[in-house]
């Protein structure tokens, strides 16, 4: 702005474009150990607080990764190396594990290889990418498009790559999950 350059279009998730949606329409992935979103009780209106019964329960849409679709996609996204959440379920020896603990996020990340995939039904890492070198690549150009988009500034790129390097090496050091650690 202080430039006279008007500032990108806003990408807030919408309904108009489905990338926000009534909660029993979204496409969360069946994951191990991992409750669906669409356990979460709705929220309801208290007495006196307009009309009674339930507000609208609109969420984020995502992909076959449950990664959302809507808003900026960071590389994190955009290359994914696992699901992102901004929630994570309670436990259940804290009380209410069907409510969500927001801005508390999760990575639950992809097996390694196909064959430690296990049920999972997110593709692997070595049916996404060629390697450390190839999944960077498309990091860089995630990032790259984007601060062309004018949503990241090209100073903060290396930063994006060095976390991108280290969830790969974080992800790809890790002992393949089996049903047991389920």
């Amino acid at each position: 702005m202080r430039d006279g350059v008007e500032p990108p279009p806003s990408k807030y998730p919408q309904s108009s474009d489905g990338t926000l949606t009534p909660i029993a329409n979204l496409k969360w992935p069946a994951l191990a150990g991992i409750n669906s979103p669409k356990t979460i009780p709705e929220p309801r209106r208290a007495n006196g607080d307009g009309p009674s019964g339930a507000w609208p329960f609109l969420v984020p849409q995502v992909d076959e990764d449950g990664n959302e679709i809507g808003g900026i996609r960071l590389p994190d996204q955009a290359v994914p190396i696992g699901t992102l959440t901004g929630w994570n379920f309670r436990v259940a020896s804290s009380g209410n594990p069907q409510a969500i603990v927001p801005l508390l996020g999760s990575l639950v990340p992809f097996a390694k290889t196909a064959a430690d995939r296990n049920g999972d039904p997110r593709k692997a890492l070595d049916e996404r990418y060629h390697g450390k070198l190839d999944y960077l690549g498309r990091v860089t150009e995630s990032g790259l498009s984007l601060v062309k988009q004018g949503y990241v500034l090209a100073e903060d790129l290396p930063y994006l790559l060095q976390r991108a390097a280290a969830g790969w090496d974080w992800t790809t050091s890790r002992s393949p999950v089996t049903t047991a650690q389920k």
